[in-house]
């Protein structure tokens, strides 16, 4: 409540500066807009009343030597003030283009067309709506003439909070100037959108990416147009033939085969345990876009910016004012995921893990193409397009810190504010890459000590998850921080919100899961405690249905205590404060695994059916790409706007709805342009493929019986630097543990359910290999065109294998 009184005084300080110049007065003025510009006897009405106070408001800043009494605005005002009726003219036009109440952005494009005004914006800083003031004044008045006004507003500002009794909470000490702002829209706005070096360079890839898709794809219509022609006429297919690197290349952006593998719904008649995981990442990322709709929608120039404040106490609002919980899921998918993944990949090479520099290479390589194209786009290109009033603040409050922070977000470090303090008010959303990307270099590590011994593994997240609970604990208790969000202050989200230690709760519990499950799966009941653990659970219905119900109520408790901690933040004590801070996500992704864990089993299949409805596979391969984009063009909506808007609870939903299409078919074009190649243009020159190299033509090795015992016994390799299809095979769940729980792909999970034999005959077949007196021949065509992304089909996970030549 104090903070939405303090709110409510710095309206009021507003409105009373809005008596400074001749823009404003009050009821009266609704007349005045109802006749013709000049009309002096309407003026005449309202002169005693407003002049008046726009005098006294302007002398009382002037006699205490706030205002110089010298220059060109000072006499212009002098003139207008003292030789009123000889002013009615440009007097009706500044009342007439100016805002008539706090974030009423007036007519921009008029007073701008006038030749005898200029459009102003004033503007408060600090808060967490946008309060601007729109003004329309006569041209000798610059941006640095009301510059002078600020030091009188924030005393007057102080008087009034003072006058109130209102504890000064979300204004830390007292106002200071820096607290208020004008600005020159035309101005500012020509500023930003001044073309540079980096606008032409984005726009150089754009115009590489687009060509390298149209070329690619029509080369595929003219080899798919072959290909049916000779089906057509019976002729066989020719012997496929080696690539070289520029049809690699253009192969890795073929459109309709990256489409199809998009959009192909994997598993439909089959066990769709872990394909619950595609429904979570899709409602979580659902989750995000509606609270990001609503914090946006408060940084626009709302006309009834209060409404937002009075939404976060209303019960049913807490679905919204929760949504950082969604973050946490995906840092919960992003432990799950990454250890489950590698522990089936390190059980078929019998302990023996990947190279961990590859693993770590192989995701920051995944996202890194995304990562940049958004922030070129978030820099440059939306900065250089808009044209509202207050578009200019796109640029001050984000993209214009890009440009000494773009290198500390390459190296996902953006989430520690000491390497450069306002590194997240560039892209300040991606504060979640950083924490992941240093979540994930835990995983390696951390899979090998569990599938070496469960005990040190577990003991050693232990210990590190204490050290986590006790830095955020310390931390919390120094800044006497609180889960209310009207008492976060800029500590809270530096020191706390964004942090690594803050965050890893979720995952270290997703860890924990992945590993249950696999132990589930493929461990010996008699050396494996989680086994048995899982064994009961999956035995004993009771057990199920309470993990379900006790999940259910932390989960429900978790969310819905907002209310409460909202609209009563002084009935909780420090200790309470504290211990929410440090304990509550932790808590609420155990009630969601309560609930989550038995489904991942088998059971709930009305669950299971929701979360692993089709529809969502697609959806959940953008939701990286519907992270990234969705806060940039939420903040350049709400920038760009022109008059303002009204905050009611129908804006919200329909805006939450547009956003959601807007964000997932924006993510749908920058996948098939940037993160699908990108991942084919790796797996073909980096990860196992052979790039431009030669391959030996031929490699002889054992009997092609002995070959067949067991996908996971590693065969020898009789010529040095050959890579034989088994190893690939091995290596295939690792191509894409890219770690951050918005685009880890399901289908890199191996399907335990067909037997080895089977996978590698198939394999073996799609590698074009045969047999010759025992012993089988590998071509080098084999070698070099052989695409090992995995496709499934209705029996379960069977694997298809697309080979780049069309075959």
């Amino acid at each position: 409540m104090k903070f939405t009184l303090c709110c409510l005084a710095l309206l009021k300080i507003m409105l009373c500066f809005m008596l400074v110049m001749p823009f404003s007065c009050g009821s009266e003025i609704s007349s005045f807009l109802k006749s013709p510009i000049g009309d002096t006897s309407v003026l005449d009405d309202v002169s005693l009343i407003y002049i008046n106070k726009a005098k006294s408001f302007f002398e009382d800043a002037t006699n205490k030597g706030y205002v110089k009494q010298e220059g060109t605005c000072f006499n212009r005002l002098q003139n207008i003030f003292n030789n009123f009726e000889q002013n009615s003219g440009i007097i009706g036009r500044m009342v007439y283009f100016s805002g008539k109440d706090v974030n009423d952005l007036g007519r921009f494009k008029e007073c701008r067309s006038s030749n005898d005004t200029r459009y102003i914006v004033f503007s408060v800083n600090g808060l967490p709506m946008g309060i601007y003031l729109a003004m329309c004044v006569p041209t000798e008045c610059t941006e640095e003439y009301f510059s002078q006004f600020k030091p009188y507003l924030a005393s007057f500002g102080n008087k009034v909070l003072d006058e109130l009794n209102i504890q000064q909470a979300y204004f830390e000490e007292e106002l200071t100037p820096e607290r208020f702002d004008f600005f020159d829209s035309a101005k500012r706005n020509s500023e930003v959108q001044t073309l540079r070096a980096g606008h032409y360079i984005t726009i150089l890839i754009m115009i590489f990416l687009i060509t390298s898709v149209i070329v690619s794809t029509i080369i595929e219509l003219i080899e798919r147009s072959k290909k049916t022609a000779r089906e057509k006429a019976g002729i066989p297919e020719p012997e496929p033939k080696p690539k070289n690197c520029l049809q690699k290349y253009f192969t890795s952006f073929y459109l309709l085969e990256n489409t199809s593998k998009l959009f192909f719904a994997r598993s439909k008649d089959g066990d769709k345990n872990l394909e619950i995981l595609n429904g979570v990442r899709v409602l979580s990322m659902a989750w995000v876009i509606l609270g990001h709709t609503y914090y946006y929608a408060m940084r626009t120039a709302l006309h009834n910016p209060l409404v937002p404040l009075d939404l976060l106490k209303s019960f049913t609002f807490n679905i919204v004012s929760s949504g950082p919980y969604s973050v946490d899921i995906f840092f919960w998918l992003s432990g799950f995921l990454g250890v489950y993944i590698l522990l089936g990949s390190t059980h078929k090479r019998k302990g023996r893990m990947q190279n961990w520099l590859m693993i770590y290479l192989h995701r920051f390589l995944r996202l890194m193409p995304v990562y940049v194209v958004t922030l070129l786009f978030f820099w440059f290109v939306m900065s250089a397009v808009g044209s509202g009033p207050i578009f200019f603040q796109y640029y001050n409050s984000g993209a214009s810190h890009c440009r000494r922070a773009w290198w500390v977000h390459l190296l996902f470090l953006n989430n520690f504010y000491e390497i450069y303090p306002d590194a997240n008010n560039c892209m300040g959303w991606t504060w979640y890459l950083p924490n992941d990307m240093q979540f994930f270099l835990l995983i390696p590590p951390l899979v090998f000590l569990l599938y070496k011994s469960r005990m040190i593994g577990f003991l050693v997240i232990a210990l590190l998850q204490m050290a986590a609970f006790a830095a955020t604990f310390t931390i919390a208790w120094k800044g006497n921080m609180g889960p209310s969000y009207f008492r976060a202050t800029s500590d809270y989200y530096r020191l706390y919100y964004q942090r690594p230690w803050a965050r890893i709760s979720p995952f270290f519990i997703g860890v924990i899961v992945a590993v249950l499950l696999y132990s589930f799966k493929n461990d010996d009941p008699k050396d494996s405690i989680c086994k048995r653990i899982m064994d009961k659970i999956n035995q004993n219905m009771i057990i199920r249905i309470i993990m379900y119900v006790v999940g259910s109520i932390i989960f429900l408790t978790m969310i819905f205590i907002f209310y409460w901690i909202n609209n009563y933040p002084d009935s909780f004590s420090k200790g309470f404060n504290i211990s929410f801070l440090t304990f509550s996500k932790g808590l609420f992704i155990v009630g969601m695994n309560l609930v989550l864990l038995p489904v991942l089993m088998g059971h709930f299949s009305l669950m299971r059916n929701i979360l692993a409805f089709d529809a969502f596979t697609p959806l959940a391969r953008l939701t990286f790409g519907a992270y990234m984009v969705h806060p940039t063009v939420m903040l350049f909506d709400a920038m760009n706007t022109v008059r303002g808007e009204y905050m009611t609870i129908s804006f919200g939903i329909i805006r939450f709805i547009c956003w959601i299409v807007v964000s997932f078919a924006i993510s749908l074009i920058l996948t098939l342009l940037v993160e699908t190649p990108f991942m084919r243009l790796e797996k073909e020159y980096l990860m196992g493929g052979y790039g431009c190299r030669k391959t030996k033509k031929k490699h002889l090795k054992k009997p092609i019986n002995q070959e067949l015992k067991d996908e996971s016994e590693p065969t020898e390799e009789l010529d040095q630097g050959f890579v034989n299809p088994k190893e690939i095979l091995l290596q295939e769940t690792q191509d894409r543990i890219i770690g951050n729980g918005m685009n880890h792909d399901l289908d890199d999970i191996p399907n335990r359910k067909r037997s080895s034999q089977k996978v590698l005959q198939l394999e073996l077949k799609e590698k074009n290999i045969v047999s010759i007196n025992g012993y089988e021949e590998e071509s080098e065509e084999s070698l070099t065109n052989v695409d090992v992304s995995e496709e499934s089909t209705p029996e379960g996970n069977k694997i298809n294998r697309f080979i780049r030549n069309g075959h």
